[in-house]
């Protein structure tokens, strides 16, 4: 018998038939381990908000609230007709300075005069090289590519829409990819360490599910005296969504 169990004997006595019953009954009076609480949330790994690199018109936004997409699909895109036709000028223009700087370094005068042509002729093709490099950039800007698996979560601008750059136009998360946040008091890291198991009481689908932490923000809100931990789900159902909250229980230290 161990310590933390007791027994307790019963005596019952029935006067007139006389009849004596004693019974051993175990009690466990066993101390268990303190549990603590607190709210916490379904948050996606990756997420995004994706805006504008360049000021111009929007062409096409080719998803809608909801929508899934894959990694590399093209998400939105600019009318770029323009910017198109300055980089075939400016690729034209190369190959006319390159022609012209190819013709002075060919002539047999060693004057100071020809020296000069090659000096410019080889300044202007450095100018146009940039030009180049810099329409072909503004063109890379000109499609918005999807970095990851997802979904949208909110499209904030319309095809045909004049926008500048920094504007928002997406805001994505992938969906399949969720984590446990949580700001817990900071003297729970007296006990919490990485790999502590908890549960979570998801309010919106009344689920528990568990978790375990995986990380531990190196740093304490001073003010609140809150920390942020993160933990990685066991066996999510496909009905969680980010956003979802509940209480989160940890079992503390006996």
């Amino acid at each position: 018998m161990s310590g933390d169990e007791y027994t307790v004997r019963v005596k019952i006595y029935t006067y007139g038939f006389m009849i004596l019953i004693a019974a051993w009954i175990p009690v466990n009076f066993a101390a268990t381990a303190p549990s603590y609480s607190n709210y916490a949330r379904i948050v996606p790994i990756q997420q995004a908000t994706l805006s504008s690199q360049i000021t111009g018109k929007i062409q096409n936004i080719y998803v809608r609230n909801g929508d899934s997409f894959v990694a590399g699909k093209i998400l939105v895109k600019f009318d770029c007709d323009v910017k198109e036709i300055e980089l075939e000028q400016a690729i034209a223009k190369i190959k006319s300075n390159a022609l012209a700087l190819q013709t002075a370094k060919t002539l047999k005068e060693t004057t100071s005069q020809n020296k000069a042509k090659i000096s410019k002729a080889n300044i202007q093709l450095q100018k146009t090289e940039l030009e180049r490099r810099h329409l072909e950039a503004q063109l890379k800007n000109c499609t918005i590519i999807a970095p990851f698996d997802g979904k949208v979560v909110e499209v904030t601008a319309y095809s045909h829409e004049d926008v500048s750059p920094g504007t928002p136009l997406l805001k994505i998360i992938n969906d399949k990819d969720l984590e446990v946040e949580l700001f817990i008091p900071s003297t729970w890291l007296q006990w919490l360490n990485i790999g502590a198991s908890f549960t979570i009481q998801l309010d919106e689908i009344d689920q528990l599910v568990t978790a375990k932490v995986i990380k531990i923000n190196p740093q304490v809100d001073t003010a609140s005296q809150t920390i942020d931990v993160y933990g990685k789900l066991i066996d999510p159902s496909d009905n969680m969504l980010s956003g979802m909250s509940g209480v989160a229980t940890f079992r503390g230290p006996e």
